[in-house]
């Protein structure tokens, strides 16, 4: 196996892996807002209303943010490796 091989299966693990956390963290947050909607239905807004929007917002915002770093640190790294070959 030569140098360019080994980094193309090592970006295929590391691509792999995020794309699991990025699904099991998707699956939190959709969690997270379904409960917070669920207790501002019951209990109106309360602290745990508002708290559970404010954090639903903070994860839903970072999930997205990270999503888009990642697929441009992927396609900086397929560029480098296309570059390689």
């Amino acid at each position: 196996m030569n140098d360019f091989e080994k980094k193309l299966k090592a970006l295929e693990t590391e691509i792999d892996f995020y794309k699991g956390l990025t699904g099991k963290v998707f699956t939190a947050d959709v969690l997270l807002i379904g409960a917070t909607i669920t207790v501002i239905k019951t209990n109106g807004l309360c602290f745990w209303s508002v708290a559970g929007a404010v954090f639903s917002y903070i994860f839903t915002t970072s999930l997205i943010l990270f999503i888009k770093e990642w697929r441009d640190r992927v396609n900086r790294i397929k560029e480098l490796c296309d570059a390689d070959t």
